[in-house]
């Protein structure tokens, strides 16, 4: 069987897909379980680290 580039970009988007669907859940149950937003979590416990740049690519809220 010939994969052909589509086949190859349709698998990459829906695994892409899949990951952000995941990673909303995951921000959804965490502020169902807190009454805090989680920004203002993320922003409490950045004090005393030094910034990754996982942070920096959040956007702004």
């Amino acid at each position: 069987m010939i994969v052909t580039p589509e086949q190859i970009r349709f698998e990459m988007a829906y695994r892409l897909e899949r990951a952000l669907a995941e990673d909303a859940l995951a921000h959804a149950r965490e502020a169902r379980r807190t009454s805090a937003p989680w920004w203002r979590r993320t922003l409490r416990r950045r004090k005393g680290r030094s910034r990754s740049p996982v942070n920096q690519m959040r956007p702004a809220t």
